[in-house]
């Protein structure tokens, strides 16, 4: 498989049978939202094709047919990775129906593909992989989130439903802190978090302490980042385990503050516990899902979910270790926790015979041989 940079994103194509394998994300760049979309729906019940691996992650590839000029083309998709694998004349063929420009003709032959790989060699793989992780994003309105330092999604991953418990969640947040910053002392002193006195209201703290924001800033990014992982998240959960999950990373988040803090006299307030728990689940849930960040106002970084995540981890320990700030760095990696074990127990991971550790390892053994607020 040689890896192949074009206009609109990256594919990876066999110079031995001249198929091709792209993701889901360049897809929808190239055929557009609604084939992209169609095929993903139509992929969750179609039956698997024996012996037709994932290059990726080995996992047996599920057949969907789609309709082209030259009549049905059965595509082979792999759920977990977001790949697609044309055969020779496939993408040739679905390409010509859906882009306009590209001018008829057969598909291209194993001795052209090959001349295309020797053509791309003379530039160097290193910087076409700098210039392609460095793209700005399709969505003009991610630069906003971007220059806030948030991180945007440059693939979105295609959902089975409607995020109902997402939507829902986000307007009480929204409408609760709007109508509380307006005058948020008296709702701190019932219903924020107080490690000193967890019990009072009767233990409600735990989790109302959710619904309150110390600042517009708090408040926006918070609400941007369960609008960003939660969709997908319940989408892979269902509402059960997705309400589930933040509930649990809510109250085990305060936990963890309440054990660790060395202020209990100071009340906790904010979403960032079982937002956490979220971000935890995607992050492993999703791996590869690429994540942008903006770098000095200019250049674009894209990394996967997984190195995001770790990053994250990172800063929160750093952030926990040396007090930085008054935010409640214990109650984020609570909530973490929390994310994780659900991740552990999901019964998609577990059916997969083929976990992430198990394959990094296998490639490294190929490699050697040749405010007054706590804010959560």
């Amino acid at each position: 498989m040689r890896r192949r940079f074009l206009k609109r994103g990256v594919t990876w194509a066999c110079t031995e049978c001249g198929g091709r394998t792209a993701t889901v994300s360049m897809m929808r760049r190239v055929f557009g939202k609604k084939v992209v979309e169609g095929l993903w729906k139509s992929s969750a019940a179609a039956s698997f094709r024996e012996g037709a691996k994932c290059p990726s992650c080995r996992d047996t590839m599920r057949e969907v047919e789609v309709r082209g000029d030259d009549g049905a083309q059965t595509l082979d998709t792999c759920r977990r990775c977001q790949f697609v694998w044309f055969d020779p004349g496939e993408y040739h063929a679905i390409h010509r129906q859906h882009d306009p420009h590209l001018p008829p003709g057969p598909p291209p032959t194993e001795a052209e593909v090959l001349e295309e790989a020797t053509l791309e060699r003379s530039t160097s793989p290193r910087r076409r992989a700098w210039r392609q992780d460095r793209r700005h994003p399709d969505e003009g309105w991610k630069w906003l989130p971007g220059l806030l330092g948030m991180p945007v999604e440059f693939d979105a991953h295609p959902l089975k439903g409607r995020p109902y418990v997402t939507w829902i969640l986000l307007s009480m947040i929204s409408a609760i802190g709007i109508f509380t910053l307006q005058n948020l002392q008296p709702f701190i002193d019932r219903y924020a978090f107080l490690p000193a006195d967890p019990w009072r209201e009767g233990g409600v703290t735990f989790l109302t302490a959710f619904f309150l924001h110390g600042g517009w800033f708090h408040l926006i990014g918070n609400a941007y980042f369960l609008w960003i992982f939660g969709d997908n998240s319940e989408d892979a959960l269902g509402v059960p385990r997705y309400v589930a999950l933040i509930v649990l990373a809510t109250i085990f988040g305060n936990v963890a503050h309440w054990a660790t803090t060395s202020t209990p006299e100071i009340p906790c307030v904010g979403a960032s516990g079982g937002i956490s728990g979220v971000i935890a689940y995607y992050a492993l849930r999703f791996p590869q899902m690429r994540l942008g960040l903006l770098f000095y106002f200019v250049w674009w970084l894209r990394l996967s979910a997984l190195a995001c995540f770790v990053l994250w981890v990172l800063i929160q320990v750093a952030g926990a270790y040396f007090a930085f700030g008054n935010v409640a760095y214990m109650a984020h990696l609570g909530g973490a926790i929390v994310g994780l074990v659900f991740w552990l127990i999901d019964p998609d991971r577990s059916s997969n015979p083929n976990p992430p550790r198990r394959r990094w390892r296998r490639r490294r053994r190929r490699r050697r041989a040749p405010e007054d607020n706590d804010i959560t």
